[in-house]
């Protein structure tokens, strides 16, 4: 089984906190990074103390579970790239070319969105994937160009 992750940026300077997510009474929104020894203890006598974080809300995404061809963990909201298969109107193979997409959990799994409008589900292709960014620190990738 594997362990379920998010990450969220943090609301008090803007850097990524990772771990898992929880609403406070209020619904405000926390990444916990750490929890104390004994989360069976009692909750006032601190030996459940946790380290979390607020998170703007927005930017919570779930870990798929996967990484790209550099290792690097992928998370709902990161910018692929990857190369796809391009053939000729015959039929014939013509080559690799670079498509942008968008990670996103949809029906149960995780897809990447890309430009074209196709969904496939993201752990096809994954030795040709590559994180370029993220939708919240990098809108101009969705765009298409990603030396901005």
């Amino acid at each position: 089984m594997r362990e379920i992750r998010f990450r969220g940026k943090r609301i008090d300077n803007g850097e990524w906190a990772y771990g898992w997510y929880v609403k406070d009474w209020e619904g405000g929104s926390h990444i916990v990074t750490e929890f104390g020894p004994d989360i069976t203890q009692c909750w006032d006598c601190g030996a459940n103390e946790q380290k979390s974080f607020k998170v703007d809300p927005e930017t919570v995404g779930q870990s798929t579970g996967l990484k790209d061809k550099n290792g690097k963990e992928i998370y709902e909201g990161d910018v692929i790239k990857s190369e796809k298969m391009e053939y000729s109107e015959s039929g014939h193979f013509v080559g690799m070319i670079d498509v942008l997409g968008i990670v996103k959990f949809e029906d149960g799994r995780f897809l990447l969105h890309l430009e074209s409008g196709a969904r496939p589900d993201l752990s096809f292709g994954l030795s040709f994937h590559k994180i370029i960014g993220n939708v919240w620190e990098h809108p101009h990738l969705l765009k298409g160009d990603e030396n901005e």
